[in-house]
């Protein structure tokens, strides 16, 4: 394996440490899943300035005609070199992409391990989220 030249790569301004399953409910009636999936996904982020660290909740519901139902809210974590407007933008696009995935694999292994069908969420664009999540960003700077 070839060594990678730190003078032509640069490091993220955003990095993923881990993510926390907070919370699951979830119901199954036993009928068979055939309706539509209705998936409803809320952010809300913690900007600590101090620290340089955002933490990213991603809270879901999930709905195939009352057959299926979930709610969950995973929770990520994450640093970042600089919150100017290149960290602010990395937090607001690329963290719900980055954690977003995380909740896709955990519904289809829950469901997989559960003796049902597993249900596979479909890759989603979501970036339409950042504006959802600007409105629910707390940011909190130790300075003031």
């Amino acid at each position: 394996m070839k060594d990678v030249n730190s003078s032509t790569v640069e490091k993220a301004s955003l990095s993923f440490h881990d993510f926390h399953v907070k919370s699951c409910f979830w119901e199954y009636t036993g009928e068979d899943l055939t309706g539509d999936l209705n998936i409803e996904i809320n952010p809300y982020g913690r900007v600590e300035l101090e620290s340089n660290k955002f933490i990213l909740a991603l809270s879901c519901k999930l709905d195939i005609e009352n057959l299926f139902r979930a709610q969950l809210e995973v929770v990520g974590f994450f640093s970042f070199s600089s919150f100017n407007e290149e960290g602010r933008s990395f937090c607001l696009n690329n963290a719900p992409a980055i954690l977003f995935p995380h909740i896709r694999s955990y519904i289809a292994a829950l469901t997989a391990l559960s003796g049902m069908n597993s249900i596979l969420i479909p890759a989603l664009n979501i970036s339409g989220l950042s504006k959802q999540l600007q409105g629910n960003l707390e940011i909190i700077d130790a300075a003031t």
